[in-house]
């Protein structure tokens, strides 16, 4: 018998931690024992040499409706979509050769990719992409919010795609990073253009290399295995038994399974923002002042190294620092110091220099009364602990918070009825960064209620404007934002891709790809 057959015969006792973003029910500590039988049957067991990857059957293949994350790990090696967004969510050319936006910028006319060919032979054409847009569109898609904005498409011959908009957008290529699937092939198994294809023999499943490829790169693996798995504790077990090479995971989300062991571990940026809400509609934090000053009186850093485990990056403007549009200097006055809080505190009236021994010289620093109330959703022990070194921040230098901790429904009701001044919550952002649903007036993540007509107008300039132009208009933004501060950002947060130690090297994962730049990964 082999080590890896007899390592999967070792009992294991799996640790389940709570961990990420409000919003989906989850939680308990507990420990439970793996079933190791529900990993594989005996004909199935790994052989050695064998790259292997998780996949639930029961979640199913369709790459716009299953929402499966380890899953949807594996679709970008079936399906390349027409943009690829890299690490610093810029758009990259993948199957759309080159593209044109219409002068008002409410129209883009795509060209398609020459000689690219699906894994079953067929070529590309303009008709598989409307084909595969109107499927990522649809109700139920996991791409249906991002591509709103698209009210019509069209092919223009074989290798043209016209799309038209409800409203200028400036740089849509981003937001097209939906997988682009063979006309009419979603009733089986969708056909890709990627460097594998599925495939099923007698119940067991593989990815096979793409021979016909149009990438044409030298490819590290000629077959990738899927292991069927039916629950989170057998990916742990997997990994723990060598079973499985590789998972991914939100260190700091809800449910997500508890892996412990000497595995290397590579993070990758995500639009996912954590931040401070206010409440603007009555209360103290009514007080941009106040606002301003609170944002230098919070340690993003430490937030992201003591409740994150540093799978995040602190941030003190509603953009990735990993972004181009990210602005270092600004970011700067708004980041932690007690000293700036304190002189913030001042201009704002809440801390005054008082004499109060009598003398005629001012003699020590008061501040004014002041007790604000924080919401955080309890389903998360990380976001707990950031709402707790809030409200330490805030209570070294004389504010006094209440912290109000409830599970996901009651936090949710708590946001819309109002009964609190600060909450902290996380919002998935799209790749363009868009802060209309946050910010905009009437937009569907407003809780505070901010309302800015000089706001609404730069989100609109914004989302209209597109190169230099485009940065100069985030950078206007940005600066109101700093000026009114109707949310306070704490960090962006990291996804994470596991490996065992020093098996695998050259990763380069994105948000969109795990597998980005596979060809140069190297096997020991």
């Amino acid at each position: 018998m082999s080590m890896k057959a007899l390592r999967g015969l070792i009992p294991i006792l799996l640790i389940l931690c709570i961990l990420t973003a409000c919003g989906s029910a989850g939680g308990g500590g507990a420990e439970v024992s793996a079933t190791p039988n529900a990993m594989a049957s005996p004909e199935e067991t790994k052989s050695s040499g064998e790259f292997t990857l998780p996949y639930f059957a029961l979640a199913g293949l369709n790459p716009y409706t299953c929402a499966n994350s380890t899953n949807r790990v594996f679709f970008p090696l079936i399906w390349e979509s027409l943009f690829h967004v890299d690490n610093t969510f810029h758009p990259v050319p993948i199957l759309c050769e080159s593209y044109e936006a219409g002068q008002d910028g409410a129209s883009y006319t795509l060209k398609l990719r020459d000689s690219v060919s699906f894994s079953d032979g067929t070529a590309l054409s303009a008709a598989d992409v409307v084909y595969s847009l109107n499927m990522a569109k649809a109700s139920g898609s996991q791409y249906s919010a991002r591509l709103s904005g698209i009210s019509g498409v069209r092919a223009e011959g074989r290798g043209t795609v016209l799309l038209t908009l409800s409203a200028p957008n400036g740089d849509l290529p981003v937001l097209l990073d939906f997988p682009i699937v063979k006309e009419n092939s979603l009733e089986g198994t969708p056909v890709g253009t990627g460097p594998y294809a599925f495939t099923e023999t007698r119940g067991s499943y593989a990815l096979k290399a793409n021979a016909g490829w149009w990438q044409k790169a030298v490819l590290p693996l000629n077959t990738i295995r899927l292991c069927g798995v039916t629950t989170p504790d057998q990916l742990v077990y997997g990994m723990r038994t060598y079973e499985l090479d590789l998972v991914t995971t939100d260190f700091t989300g809800i449910s997500a399974p508890g892996y412990s062991g000497d595995y290397q571990v590579w993070d990758y940026p995500t639009a996912n923002m954590v931040y401070l809400g206010f409440n603007l509609k009555s209360g103290a934090l009514t007080d941009a002042g106040l606002r301003r000053a609170l944002s230098m009186g919070v340690d993003r850093t430490a937030i992201v190294s003591s409740c994150f485990f540093r799978h995040g990056q602190a941030a003190a403007l509603p953009v990735s620092p990993c972004s181009g549009y990210y602005d270092e200097s600004l970011a700067k006055t708004l980041s932690y110091s007690p000293q700036n809080m304190e002189n913030a505190l001042k201009s704002a009236g809440y801390l005054e220099v008082k004499d109060t021994d009598g003398d005629g010289t001012p003699d020590e620093t008061v501040m004014s009364p002041l007790t604000l109330r924080l919401l955080v959703c309890s389903d998360n022990q990380n976001k707990v602990k950031a709402a707790q070194a809030v409200q330490q921040n805030l209570e070294t230098v004389g504010i006094r918070v209440t912290r109000k901790e409830l599970p996901f429904a009651e936090y949710e009701s708590a946001l819309k009825n109002g009964g609190y001044d600060l909450y902290l919550a996380e919002a998935k952002l799209t790749a363009d960064f868009d802060l209309s649903a946050l910010l905009g007036s009437g937009g569907t993540l407003n809780f505070g209620g901010y309302q800015s007509a000089q706001a609404d107008v730069l989100l609109s300039e914004w989302k209209v404007s597109s190169g230099g132009q485009r940065k100069d208009d985030f950078k206007k933004l940005y600066q109101l934002l700093a000026s009114d501060a109707p949310i306070l950002p704490l960090l962006f947060k990291s996804d994470s891709v596991l490996t065992h130690r020093e098996a695998v090297s050259g990763l380069a994962p994105t948000e969109g790809s795990v597998f980005s730049g596979l060809a140069d990964w190297k096997f020991s």
